[in-house]
């Protein structure tokens, strides 16, 4: 990944962070929104003959989370209350081997399950995930984290929407979650 990619990455974030932010603070001046944090980022290729694993993503938990994000600063963390679960973020390398995407989304899952009931969630996700023996691995864990905090919970998310499938697509419109 160029350092382009990178710069352009967080600004979509911010933008995504901004949105949330408005929004919340426009429902209730005294109530600052409930948003949760979560997501496995990595470009993955087919052509690579090595596959990633667990090994091969850096994972962080609650709130090391915000260094994440270059732009997260006591501007951001007093407008929301907070609920950062688990990112998983990988240099790109080759498709995902399914144990280990498993143990990720399970154990997002089962965070996430413990900060309910969430206003709304931010997945990072690349969008150019490939796990084995899945044709739409991002699409899998929206629908699954979907059914953990609910449909009144705004999913919102920024990816590079080269291999977002269209189940993904699908599961975002019609869940109301753009």
């Amino acid at each position: 990944m160029c350092i382009r990619d990178r710069s352009l990455e967080n600004v979509q974030m911010k933008k995504i962070f901004i949105l949330f932010i408005i929004f919340f603070s426009c429902k209730n001046e005294d109530i600052k929104p409930r948003i949760g944090i979560a997501g496995i980022w990595i470009e993955a290729s087919t052509f690579s003959p090595i596959s990633s694993t667990e090994k091969n993503f850096n994972i962080k938990y609650s709130s090391e989370i915000f260094s994440n994000y270059s732009f997260f600063d006591n501007s951001y963390l007093d407008k929301a209350n907070w609920y950062p679960s688990m990112t998983a973020r990988a240099l790109p390398g080759g498709v995902v081997t399914k144990s280990p995407y498993e143990s990720m989304v399970l154990q997002i899952m089962q965070i996430t399950k413990q900060t309910l009931p969430l206003d709304g969630l931010i997945l990072d996700l690349h969008g150019a995930m490939n796990v084995e023996g899945m044709d739409d691995p991002e699409g899998d864990f929206i629908k699954r984290i979907r059914n953990i905090v609910g449909k009144k919970t705004i999913i919102s998310t920024t990816m590079d929407l080269q291999r977002l499938g269209i189940y993904g697509w699908n599961c975002l419109n019609r869940q109301g979650t753009h």
